[in-house]
């Protein structure tokens, strides 16, 4: 293993971990300002993604390069898209965790879950399985790749 391929792995690794991340963090991409910010950072990540395809740096294949480094683009976009369609027909989402609703890393917001109806846990618990299901859909666009 050459110290080339060393570096592109590590930095694969923390693309997959930052993809992760802006996966976990669905409740803060409902602020915008976090959104800008991120859609810097993940566009930055395709660039060089690209770069490195153009340069022949990659030791992967171009297709699974540019996925990996376009994952964290699709996850944010994804995430922002299902937010938006939320919030237009229902309201302001909140994803609902065992222990209560989510409050992100950086987001702040309290649901008084004794006022809540019937419909609106329905809702939530039907919002929380919609954002933990994107997984399935990354891995399978990953599958067809290969």
């Amino acid at each position: 293993m050459s110290l080339g391929e060393i570096y592109f792995d590590t930095l694969t690794g923390f693309v997959s971990a930052l993809a992760f991340f802006i996966y976990l963090s669905f409740e803060d991409i409902k602020l915008f300002s976090i959104f800008k910010k991120l859609f810097l950072i993940v566009f930055l990540i395709l660039v060089i993604g690209i770069l490195l395809v153009l340069f022949d740096l990659s030791y992967l294949s171009n297709s699974k390069t540019i996925f990996i480094y376009s994952l964290p683009l699709f996850v944010l976009l994804t995430n922002r898209i299902l937010f938006w369609i939320n919030n237009a027909f229902f309201g302001e989402p909140f994803i609902y965790a065992k222990s209560g609703f989510l409050i992100g890393f950086w987001y702040h917001k309290v649901v008084d879950e004794k006022k809540l109806n019937i419909i609106k846990k329905f809702y939530y618990t039907y919002l929380t399985f919609l954002y933990l299901s994107q997984i399935f859909l990354y891995l399978t666009l990953f599958h067809k790749i290969n």
